[in-house]
C-alpha cells in the first residue's frame, strides 16, 4: 500500500500504513465536544459553503457494519436536499461482490461523477 500511495498516486505521509492492529481499541471517537462522532453538522456546513457539493451514499441492505437505515436517518437531518442521494443495493458491506449490485453501482457512480462536473 505504501508503495502504491507514494509511487503511483504521489501521496506521501510521515505516518506508516498498518494493515492489522488493535488500534481501534484505543481510538478516540469524540468529535466537536461529543463523546461519539457526529459529522452531519460538518457536512451541513460544507454544503452551506459550497452549494454545488454533492453527496452519494451507497449501502448494502445486509450490511451489519454500516447499516443503510442509519445512513438514511443521518443524512435526512440535512433536510430535503437534491444534492444528497442515498442508494441501497442487494448485498452486505462489500456490495460489489454481488454481480447485479456491482453493475448497478458502476452505472450509478458514473452518473454521479458526471453530475458532479455540471
Amino acid at each position: 500500500m505504501g508503495e502504491y500511495l507514494a509511487g503511483t498516486l504521489g501521496y506521501t505521509t510521515p505516518s506508516t500504513y498498518t494493515m492489522l492492529s488493535n488500534a481501534i481499541n484505543f481510538w478516540n471517537f469524540s468529535h466537536d465536544g461529543n463523546q461519539l462522532p457526529d459529522t452531519v453538522p460538518d457536512l451541513a456546513a460544507a454544503m452551506a459553503q459550497n452549494s454545488r457539493l454533492k453527496v452519494l451514499a451507497v449501502n448494502g441492505y445486509h450490511d451489519l457494519a454500516t447499516p443503510f437505515h442509519t445512513t438514511e436517518r443521518d443524512l435526512a437531518r440535512l433536510g430535503n436536499n437534491p444534492n444528497v442521494r442515498v442508494i441501497n443495493y442487494v448485498g452486505g458491506h462489500m456490495t460489489y461482490l454481488e454481480h447485479s449490485s456491482r453493475r448497478a453501482m458502476k452505472a450509478d457512480l458514473a452518473e454521479f461523477y458526471r453530475s458532479a462536473l455540471q
